[in-house]
């Protein structure tokens, strides 16, 4: 609108009412028909219906400028279709369908075209020559906007529910969804965004002529809000309306209770709300990000918006000051007669098509598809054409004049050739598109532009296939000749004398060629007596010969074994196939054999003839060797105890040379010690070192090699005649004296730490969560503090001078013997003694060797004789068993020792009855050792013997 005429106001709206078509009421008199200029191609008149002359009103409005397709505008009941013309409101809804459009002018200031799938809500009109006041409501879809330059006191809105654009005059568009949020998108000026929850109008409107400085204040916000400018666009999501909420609240809150509560507006006040409003811009600056270069959707969305039209309303000048006034005829001028006399020069227009999905052109634009609806300025010339593929184009060329405002409705007419299709064989069937529509022949009419995709098929027969595009030339016939399907297959089976049958039918022995349809279902055999049938199922199909070679098996029985151990081997043919168990198919009539074995058991061998119908599992069970390995590494006596380390065996003789053989009797090293009387002294494994004193000399030596780390003699009170031994303590060791315990380093052999033994001991200690436990030669038992070397317990017991023996632990028990005899049961949690026992009618018997606990009874080896005590009190379990040759193991609930007679015996430790005897060839010296399931002993002519406890008789 031009400036100087804002001064002035006299309004003008449009009371529009479109007449429906085919109205069977009835007509005023219509106005002069419009001049029409019929092209070749309107084959007939179109049907015309006259629209109603445009009214007069006092007031600017929101008014429906075009339209094309569904739109339909809320009357506050229900959804009613809009027209051209017709006046909007605050508070109307307006919804437009699937491919429509429709377009709202305001006044002269600014016109929208709502798009497609789109629903806005006018929260805003006030339409008046100086003040313009429009804010739409974008609930969903999108909104183009055409704005013209906006004088000081206009204002023009899109808000969507995350977005509030203002304008100053520009293109642009604005679209929302819940799932994308708001985009905007400028083509030309500029656009501010803020977050739709920042509602400045209503703060102003509470402040306008009340609060002026608060309300340059507010308006601060406005001033800062994001811009996009033209060529940008700008993406802000729902979730900012959230965020930047709650710091615009407080604003509100606090301006609302200053105009409420009528305070007086003082300086602090105005710095609280100016705090408040910092905030409120730092929050939008954080939530909403910078405006990116627009991208191609939008530019492509934006297309339409230099097509809006803004429909040049003649508005009448505003009589400002009294007529006739100074001021009046200063300005610009008396309002003359044939001013008043202006009227507005626009006729409506609309077109309705069949087909409904036609499209209308207008003056070479896309306008609409199915129907069109506009006002125009008289004077205008307007082309338009109708056009859809298959049908004959319309041309309707239109000058506007006065009272030529019209409805046309046209008609297409389709354009049609008639396609006739013949095929061979001629039961063949006939399909279009993918619709079967014949067999043999089909003659029908298609439309013009139509695409046929058309194709002939049977069973056995190449499908074939045209494709053509319908044209004014397209009647003619087509023909389609189907070639058969065949192809040849070759049969090959083996053994040479099978007969092959193919469905069913013998066709040949070993081979056979013959030629089927494509697509041929074909179920083909071989078979022959003692063989295992062979079918397959082929389809035969486009290409090279199929060739199938059937490879007959012999029936077979399904053999298993089963072997215990459950991990013996089981050899067929020389070969391992499995361990454990093993299952395979073998040919009736073979006969086949297998040798099931395993190290330290006695091997079998199970020859199986193949019999129809006997496929069954074997057990097989190994009978264990009672001596798996027996070897003599020695001529000498093997003393005392045998260590199992790793791969290997290590001992001692009684000429002090230390041995290390294989568990197989292969010599690995051996060291010569100065220990050459040995009776008693053994090694001790501590790590991966072993250590070894006697009568002479201590020293330390490599496991693995056999090396000597460390050596020592050993003279006086330091050596160990009767069999004293070092005791491993953690990465120490405790070598006893007649005197004191040494700690030494178990590295280089080196002493740590001395302890000294009250009473002097010949004993060898032992450790309890700890704590060292050695007696004294007076019976005096100690627990002592290895660390700090200090006494912790002290009992007095009738154990005296107890000889190279160890206490022995089980859980919070310790028992131990004196050197005549006597067994002492030692509570070690409350450092009580239990009991101390002797056996019945022995007076003195002299015990050299370690007790060994079983479950519920402790047991000593003395004199060739084991005694038994129960745990309990000390009682005798059962009678002494003589003729032992050589201390006991507790192993699995029985006692296994030597015996005077060159066997190793088994005794239950129940009852002391010898339950299995076992000879091995001399008489044993060592106590048993057990090792991974196995009992290793040594004898007197140094013999090693490993036995297995599953196989003694």
């Amino acid at each position: 609108m031009i400036p100087s005429l804002r001064r002035y106001f006299f309004v003008f709206t449009f009371a529009a009412f479109i007449m429906v078509f085919y109205s069977c009421q009835k007509q005023e008199k219509p106005a002069k028909k419009p001049e029409v200029k019929k092209t070749e191609q309107v084959s007939a008149k179109p049907v015309e219906t006259p629209t109603e002359a445009v009214e007069i009103s006092n007031e600017l409005h929101a008014m429906i400028t075009f339209l094309s397709g569904d739109v339909y505008v809320f009357d506050g009941s229900d959804w009613q279709e809009a027209n051209i013309g017709e006046f909007l409101k605050k508070g109307d809804l307006m919804k437009v369908g699937k491919e429509s459009y429709c377009e709202i002018q305001f006044g002269n200031t600014a016109s929208i075209r709502v798009q497609a799938d789109t629903e806005i809500k006018l929260k805003d009109i006030l339409l008046q020559v100086q003040d313009n006041n429009v804010k739409v409501g974008l609930i969903t879809g999108a909104v183009l906007s055409k704005v013209r330059k906006l004088s000081k006191n206009d204002r023009f809105r899109i808000q969507t529910p995350s977005v509030i654009c203002g304008v100053r005059g520009t293109q642009f568009g604005v679209r929302f969804s819940k799932e994308k949020g708001t985009v905007v998108a400028v083509k030309k000026g500029r656009v501010s965004v803020l977050p739709a929850a920042i509602d400045i109008d209503a703060i102003k409107k509470d402040l306008k002529g009340k609060h002026e400085v608060l309300l340059k204040t507010v308006e601060k916000i406005e001033k800062a809000a994001p811009v996009v400018d033209a060529n940008q666009e700008i993406k802000i999501d729902t979730a900012v309306l959230n965020k930047t909420e709650k710091t615009f609240k407080a604003v509100s809150r606090e301006i609302d209770r200053i105009v409420k509560a009528k305070e007086e507006v003082t300086p602090e006040k105005v710095k609280e709300v100016e705090k408040l409003v910092v905030l409120t811009i730092r929050q939008v600056e954080k939530q909403i990000s910078a405006p990116r270069k627009i991208s191609k959707e939008s530019l492509k969305q934006l297309d339409p918006v230099e097509k809006i039209k803004i429909i040049e309303i003649p508005v009448l000048q505003e009589t400002a000051k009294a007529e006739g006034s100074p001021e009046q005829s200063a300005s610009k001028g008396t309002i003359t007669a044939e001013q008043k006399k202006t009227t507005l020069s626009f006729e409506k227009i609309g077109i309705r098509v069949e087909p409904k999905d036609a499209e209308i052109m207008l003056n070479g634009d896309s306008v609409g598809r199915g129907s069109f609806f506009g006002l125009f300025k008289q004077g205008n010339k307007l082309i338009f054409l109708i056009k859809k593929n298959g049908y004959v184009p319309k041309k309707l060329e239109l000058n506007v004049i006065k009272g030529s405002g019209r409805n046309y409705q046209i008609k297409l007419k389709e354009m049609k050739a008639t396609i006739k299709v013949n095929v061979i064989p001629s039961d063949a069937e006939i399909i279009i598109n993918g619709k079967k529509v014949a067999e043999g022949s089909f003659a029908g009419n298609f439309l013009w532009g139509e695409k046929l995709s058309i194709d002939a098929r049977k069973d056995g027969y190449v499908e074939k296939r045209i494709n053509i595009s319908v044209e004014k030339s397209s009647g003619k016939t087509y023909r389609l000749t189907l070639q058969e399907k065949k192809e040849t297959i070759e049969v090959k089976a083996e053994p040479f004398d099978a007969e092959i049958l193919v469905n069913g039918t013998k066709v040949g022995t070993g081979f056979y060629s013959g030629k089927y349809k494509w697509g041929e279902n074909l179920s083909i055999t071989a078979r022959k007596k003692g063989y295992i049938k062979k079918d397959i199922r082929v389809v035969t199909a486009e290409g090279s010969v199929g060739i199938y070679n059937l490879k007959l098996e012999r029936e077979k029985e399904e053999i298993g074994i089963k072997t215990t151990p459950i991990d013996a081997e089981i050899v067929m043919n020389g070969i391992v196939v499995g361990k454990g168990s093993y299952s395979a198919g073998f040919a009736t009539g073979e006969k086949v054999s297998f040798k099931i074995q395993r190290d330290e058991y006695f091997s079998k061998e199970l020859t199986i003839d193949i019999k129809k119908g006997h496929g069954k599992v074997y057990s097989v069970v190994l009978k264990p060797k009672a001596i798996p390995y027996s070897f003599s590494p020695t001529d000498n006596n093997i003393v005392g105890k045998i260590i199992s380390f790793r791969d290997r065996i290590i001992f001692a003789d009684n000429k002090g040379v230390l041995h290390a053989v294989s568990k197989m009797g292969r010599k690995i090293w051996s060291t010569h010690t100065k220990n050459i009387s040995n009776e008693n002294s053994f090694p001790e494994l501590i790590g991966s070192k072993i250590f070894f004193s006697g009568s002479e000399e201590f020293l330390i030596s490599d496991a693995v090699t056999g090396n000597i780390l460390y050596r020592k003699a050993l003279t006086g009170a330091n050596n160990h005649m009767f069999g004293r031994h070092i005791v491993s303590y953690g990465q120490k060791a405790l070598f006893p004296t007649d005197n004191a315990i040494k700690i030494l380093d178990i590295n280089t052999g080196s002493t740590i730490k001395k302890i000294k033994i009250p009473g002097g001991s010949k004993m060898t200690p032992s450790i309890y969560k700890n704590t060292i436990l050695i007696v004294n030669q007076q019976g005096v038992f100690y627990k002592i503090n290895p660390n700090s070397g200090k006494i912790i317990t002290k009992l007095q017991t009738r154990a005296v001078q107890p000889v190279a023996v160890a206490v022995t632990v089980h859980g919070n028990k310790a028992f131990f013997p004196g050197r005549r005899g006597t067994i002492v049961c030692i509570n070690l949690a409350k450092n009580k003694i239990i009991w101390q026992k002797k056996p019945a009618g022995v007076k003195s018997i002299g015990v050299f060797q370690d007790l060994e606990y079983g479950k519920n009874g402790i047991f000593m080896f003395a004199k060739s004789t084991i005694y038994s005590f129960a745990e309990l009190n000390g009682s005798s379990m059962f009678p002494p068993v003589k003729g032992i040759s050589s201390p006991p193991l507790y192993y699995d609930g029985y006692l296994y020792a030597g015996n005077l007679g060159r066997a190793l015996v088994v005794i239950d430790a129940k009852t002391g009855k010898i339950v299995k005897s076992l000879k091995v060839g001399g008489i044993i010296s060592t106590r048993p050792e057990a090792a991974k399931g196995r009992i290793i002993v040594g004898t007197k002519n140094g013999k090693i013997v490993v036995v297995n406890p599953e196989g003694i008789k």
